[in-house]
């Protein structure tokens, strides 16, 4: 009876000291590396569509300045977009010939267009020669003009003198004159900002072309 007590009383102690042993390893094992943060993308235009359809596009860069092939001096605000719900977007609004930093809109623009075609022709539209018309509002929180190889930069609070702005207009205008005999736009800066424009669905005969009349477009340049 004795050797019996003794025998598990060992017993338990060499299962005491395993386990201690086993503890000590356990908390001796170096702790593991952090997972490296997965690398993300970067874009600096981003196109929401919801109304008819709903689809959204990133794009490392939108929104080009352009020269006007029809006034000369005046500049453009171009963008051109394809996607899954609009097979092709395009948008020009006629910024004036000296444009800054501020709000417009289509109450305040004299000519506009946007124009959307989906994979099965339905055609959307806006702009100041359309009916219905459609409107927007255009936020410009920085525009850049080049000029003869440079750039003016201005941002929104900041001024410009009325010289600086008389003498890149005065150039522009001359290079416009000659853009507009050759009919095509020359690039004449980039702009940033954000861009909100409702359009409406102009469905053909017996085409369905959704449920809604409408489309709103966001853009974030």
């Amino acid at each position: 009876m004795r050797l019996s007590f003794v025998f598990v009383h060992s017993l338990r102690a060499l299962l005491i000291l395993s386990l201690a042993r086993l503890s000590g390893c356990s908390q001796s094992q170096p702790a593991l590396p952090a997972p490296a943060p997965a690398a993300t993308g970067s874009s600096n235009c981003a196109l929401q569509l919801s109304g008819n359809l709903s689809d959204s596009l990133a794009l490392p860069s939108c929104g080009e300045l352009n020269l006007s092939p029809s006034t000369a001096g005046d500049f453009e605000l171009d963008f051109h977009f394809p996607s899954q719900g609009l097979q092709s977007l395009d948008i020009s609004i006629a910024l004036g010939p000296s444009p800054s930093p501020g709000s417009y809109s289509s109450e305040t623009s004299s000519e506009w267009s946007a124009i959307g075609l989906t994979s099965s022709q339905c055609p959307y539209s806006a702009g100041s020669d359309s009916v219905p018309r459609g409107s927007f509002k255009l936020t410009l929180s920085a525009i850049e003009i080049a000029d003869g190889g440079t750039e003016v930069g201005a941002d929104a609070g900041a001024d410009v003198g009325a010289g600086a702005d008389a003498d890149v207009v005065a150039d522009a205008g001359a290079d416009a004159d000659t853009d507009a005999e050759a009919g095509t736009d020359r690039a004449a800066g980039a702009a940033h900002g954000t861009l909100e424009l409702t359009m409406y669905v102009q469905a053909p005969p017996a085409t369905d072309c959704g449920a809604g009349d409408v489309e709103n477009i966001r853009v974030d340049f």
